[in-house]
């Protein structure tokens, strides 16, 4: 079960060089992954028994959820950095300590990173809400 956590922990720093796109929806991505084992044989049985579109509300309901997402690339010196710290660790448990103490504060970073636009998108909502009710 914490395989999903761990392997989604330890490959944030490389997938956002590749894909810098990131939402808080995006931490739900290991639960949902082990849901899935449940619900894709329970879908195809009931695919199998002509009830297949059960499920298809929840399904939809999941699709159509939108959340605010934001650009954050990985620094080229930060992926350098935890590449040579992953392939260092694969010999020293030092090394491996260190790279999950890297991961966490990548994902701390994202996390924080994202609030603060959130928050800063807030505050200038507000104010233009304000500035509307004046004029």
């Amino acid at each position: 079960i914490l395989i999903n956590f761990w392997v989604f922990i330890l490959m944030q720093p490389i997938v956002h060089y590749i894909f810098p796109t990131f939402a808080f929806s995006q931490l739900f991505s290991p639960l949902l992954s082990m849901l899935f084992v449940i619900f894709y044989p329970l879908e195809l049985f009931l695919h199998l028994i002509k009830e297949g579109d059960v499920l298809d509300g929840a399904v939809l309901k999941l699709l159509d959820f939108h959340a605010t997402a934001m650009s954050v690339k990985t620094p080229l010196w930060f992926l350098l950095t935890y590449i040579t710290t992953s392939l260092l660790s694969i010999y020293k448990k030092i090394f491996l300590y260190l790279l999950i103490f890297q991961s966490l504060i990548f994902l701390i970073y994202l996390i924080l990173t994202l609030n603060t636009l959130l928050f800063h998108c807030h505050t200038l909502c507000q104010i233009s809400r304000h500035i509307h009710i004046i004029s």
